[in-house]
C-alpha cells in the first residue's frame, strides 16, 4: 500500500461551474418563495428578501465567478499534506484542510483553517473529470481527519 508522503503534490485549478451556478439560483429562489410574508409582515419580509438575495450574490460572485480578492483560484495539496491555497489578488495561504470537508461524485466541499479559513465549494465540472476523481480518491485514502505524516495536515 503506498503511502501519502510519496504521492505527487495535487494541483487544482478550478473554473467557473455552470451546475454551481444553477444550483446556487435554485436554492435562493426557493428560499424566497417560501418567505411566509403574512406572518412576518412586510418589514421582516422585505429584510429577509435582501438577505436571500445578498447571500445569492456573495455566493455567485465568489463561488461561481470567482471575483474578489479574496476568491481562491488555485490550490496545491503538497506531499507534506499542507494545503497552499492561491487567492485572485496574489496572496497565497498556507491552511489545512478541516475534518468537516465533504466529499461526494457530485459535490466536494474542501474547508480550511489556518492563515485563512474559507470554504471551496467544487463540482465535477469545477475541474477536470481526472483531476476531480484524483482528488476525491484521495480524500477518500487519506481522509480528511488530521495525520502524522501525509494527506491532509
Amino acid at each position: 500500500m503506498s503511502s501519502a508522503k510519496y504521492a505527487a503534490p495535487l494541483r487544482l485549478d478550478p473554473h467557473p461551474s455552470r451546475r454551481l451556478a444553477i444550483y446556487l439560483a435554485v436554492s435562493h429562489a426557493g428560499a424566497l418563495v417560501l418567505i411566509p410574508w403574512p406572518a412576518v409582515g412586510a418589514v421582516a419580509g422585505v429584510l429577509l428578501t435582501v438577505l436571500i438575495v445578498f447571500s445569492l450574490v456573495r455566493n455567485f460572485t465568489v463561488h461561481v465567478l470567482m471575483r474578489g480578492e479574496r476568491a481562491v483560484t488555485e490550490l496545491l495539496w503538497t506531499r507534506e499534506g499542507e494545503w497552499r491555497l492561491r487567492e485572485r489578488g496574489g496572496r497565497e495561504c498556507v491552511c489545512r484542510l478541516r475534518p468537516d470537508s465533504y466529499a461526494h461524485p457530485f459535490l466536494t466541499v474542501l474547508n480550511f483553517a489556518g492563515e485563512r479559513r474559507c470554504s471551496v465549494v467544487l463540482l465535477p465540472d469545477s475541474l477536470d473529470r481526472d483531476t476531480f476523481r484524483r482528488l476525491r480518491v484521495r480524500l477518500g485514502l487519506h481522509g480528511t481527519s488530521p495525520a502524522e505524516d501525509g494527506y491532509p495536515v
